[in-house]
């Protein structure tokens, strides 16, 4: 796969912004709260009391949409520079980023000019509805993913029918065991690829903002599965380099494979 692949495991500053999302418990269509939650609060809108200065939830909201447009960004980012993304995939992510894109922006442009709580109410209920942070940003970040394991496991496909012709005419000259397991394993392990994220990006694709946060454990399954298709990938790729090996030296003894 060529471009550079889009990492699932959440480090860092992401597993801090990924707790701050979650920080708010499951609730109806808002949480009444006495101290505003962090801006990156995502599972639900926080009520804003009708006692609480104008100013202070004004530069709330500010923040949280900050934070929202700066993830989009990088959403925009990760899609424009993906190399293995499908038309109609690259398409669908493209206009679900901007599409939010455009709504956080209209709301940055109308939040400062509210003048009541109660309007501003209504602003976080819009910005929060659409999940950027716990819906969004996971769909297209393990689409990506999923496209890319696809895209490696199909050139590996390639160079599989490459290596089985030339075991093939090896058996010829010499015994072929070795190579014969391996390259069992080698397709193995390609298709437990195309089981664990063949249908993952049109099951992720279908999620909508407003089945939130029914939505979570298919962002959730299908992080497990990127998991177990990356380790089907690293151990497909020490198939090939000890194929390759004992093909150009057949006298050595293969190096053992990474376990799955």
């Amino acid at each position: 796969m060529t471009g550079s692949r889009v990492r699932r495991v959440v480090t860092g500053g992401a597993a801090a912004l990924l707790c701050a999302a979650l920080a708010l418990p499951a609730a109806s269509a808002a949480v009444r709260v006495k101290v505003l939650p962090a801006p990156t609060a995502d599972y639900s809108a926080p009520f804003l009391p009708a006692t609480m200065p104008l100013a202070t939830a004004t530069a709330w909201i500010t923040s949280a949409l900050s934070a929202r447009a700066t993830a989009l960004t990088t959403l925009s980012g990760a899609i424009s520079g993906s190399a293995s993304l499908p038309v109609s995939d690259r398409s669908t992510l493209s206009s679900t980023v901007a599409t939010d894109a455009s709504a956080v922006s209209a709301l940055e442009q109308k939040v400062p000019t509210e003048t009541t709580i109660a309007a501003l109410r209504g602003d976080v209920q819009a910005m929060v509805g659409a999940h950027i942070l716990l819906l969004v940003t996971p769909v297209v970040n393990e689409v990506i993913a999923a496209d890319g394991d696809l895209a490696s496991a199909k050139a590996l496909r390639r160079q599989s029918a490459a290596l089985g012709a030339a075991i093939t005419a090896a058996g010829q000259k010499r015994s072929t065991a070795r190579l014969n397991a391996d390259h069992r394993d080698l397709d193995n392990r390609l298709n437990a690829v195309t089981a664990d994220v063949g249908n993952l990006p049109a099951t992720l694709l279908a999620l909508q903002p407003q089945d939130f946060p029914a939505t979570q454990p298919s962002t959730w399954q299908g992080n497990g599965a990127l998991a177990r298709a990356d380790r089907a990938l690293s151990t497909a790729n020490s198939d090939v380099a000890n194929i390759v090996r004992l093909l150009a030296h057949p006298a050595r003894t293969a190096s053992v494979r990474t376990a799955a």
